[in-house]
């Protein structure tokens, strides 16, 4: 089995939580640069009444309780989350959910793969929202954005494949996924200055 603990050492909310969240559940990492801030998501598989404790794992990492209908799709469940470990305990929670439902299982029709949550810690209310259409002929995923009120702010801005120096995170970091034998790619925006390093773990 390959390694994560070789990715320790980085990221101090990341090291923090590999000590407890269960490996095996992990479904990929995103290591993403925001202008000069870098922050990481943990992707997690998820299984409603999971032996594994998906549920219970997935609200202890972001430190907040989820309705029930939350992890709803309108055909069942979705089947993996995540949190960006850095917006924990800030008040401005980032969670993501992905919409398994939607998938057309044709590449040639655009869907909405996931959609992203600003949520204030305290009251639990919604900030915002980003819905993210996965088109495969493009390679790219187009990104719609929402407001509190649910209302459209700023539509297909486009996310594309990228380089490592589009990224410009820790070298090492790279050798270390590499050492592992983890699948990677990077990603950015291409309206702002933000890029992706996808580390896919099983």
């Amino acid at each position: 089995m390959k390694n994560l603990n070789m990715l320790k050492g980085f990221y101090p909310k990341l090291d923090e939580v590999l000590e407890w969240f269960p490996h095996n559940r992990i479904k990929s990492l995103v290591f993403t640069r925001r202008g000069d801030k870098h922050t990481v998501s943990l992707i997690t598989h998820f299984a409603k009444n999971s032996a594994d404790q998906d549920e219970q794992n997935f609200e202890r990492m972001a430190q907040h309780n989820f309705p029930t209908e939350w992890y709803e799709t309108d055909n069942g469940w979705i089947s993996y989350c995540a949190v960006d470990l850095e917006s924990v305990g800030t008040g401005k929670l980032r969670v993501y959910k992905n919409q398994p439902d939607k998938n057309p299982h044709d590449p040639l029709i655009e869907w909405t793969e996931n959609i992203a949550y600003y949520i204030d810690s305290e009251s639990g209310a919604v900030l915002g929202t980003k819905h993210y259409h996965r088109n495969e002929m493009e390679l790219c995923y187009y990104i719609d954005y929402y407001d509190e009120n649910d209302v459209l702010v700023a539509s297909r801005q486009k996310e594309v494949m990228a380089t490592k120096e589009d990224w410009n995170g820790p070298e090492e970091l790279i050798q270390a996924v590499e050492s592992e034998g983890f699948g990677y790619n990077f990603g950015k925006k291409e309206s702002k200055d933000q890029a992706y390093f996808v580390v896919y773990v099983r």
